[in-house]
């Protein structure tokens, strides 16, 4: 962190005065800026972090059969389409040109949800660690739109803070399924029953619904299609 902070007074010089504050350790910047994370963490991620966690689980896995199908190139040219694998150069865009040699460090693919962008990051204060390669799992608004359903209150530990209310109506007969009239004529329920089963899977987490003209259509959500292939 220091490094960076450093790199950013040299960039630009009128940084901030809370900036060189909290570089040097003031400890009531510190406070100001670990308050405003936590109050970010909690409206942000908190609610919506099982629908996160499963995004990156369902990528990871993704990520594991490529390599295990294609080796290290069918690994490197999924990731995104700004990143480009040449044997032996991995073309990573950045905003100044730079060739980093890896040097047997290794390198680490690291999803992440909240840049959307690929970002390669070195350690300055251990240049002997692997470079980091962090890579956005949701490309575009429908992506990032499957996870706006919030999911159950979180304590600070990150552990629910009470079970899901809905948990029990998704479990009970007759099975729910993810839409309306259809599932309702494939389980031979009613239009009714259907849409309280859609309603409390869209409630749970698995499910969401976007209004499709005069109808509703219904998807799973990256924690839905976890819990389906997840043994």
């Amino acid at each position: 962190m220091g490094g960076g902070l450093r790199r950013r007074r040299a960039t630009t010089p009128r940084a901030p005065r809370w900036i060189h504050a909290l570089h040097h350790g003031d400890p009531e910047w510190g406070a100001v800026v670990r308050h405003a994370l936590s109050a970010y963490h909690a409206v942000a991620v908190a609610p919506y972090w099982a629908q996160i966690a499963a995004t990156a689980h369902t990528d990871r896995t993704r990520r594991a059969l490529a390599l295990a199908d294609s080796g290290v190139e069918g690994l490197l040219t999924g990731l995104h389409p700004d990143v480009r694998w040449t044997t032996p150069v991995l073309h990573v865009p950045c905003d100044v040109d730079a060739e980093l040699r890896l040097a047997g460090r290794g390198l680490l693919p690291v999803p992440t949800f909240f840049w959307p962008k690929p970002l390669a990051l070195a350690d300055n204060a251990d240049p002997g660690r692997p470079l980091v390669l962090r890579y956005p799992v949701a490309r575009d608004l429908a992506g990032y739109g499957q996870v706006r359903a919030p999911s159950a209150p979180h304590r600070p530990d990150g552990a629910p803070s009470a079970p899901c209310s809905a948990a029990p109506a998704c479990c009970g007969p007759p099975r729910a399924s993810a839409s309306t009239a259809e599932p309702g004529r494939r389980t031979g329920t009613s239009p009714a029953t259907a849409s309280h089963h859609a309603t409390v899977l869209r409630t749970a987490g698995p499910l969401m619904s976007d209004r499709d003209g005069n109808g509703v259509r219904h998807s799973l959500t990256p924690l839905g299609r976890a819990l389906l292939s997840d043994p």
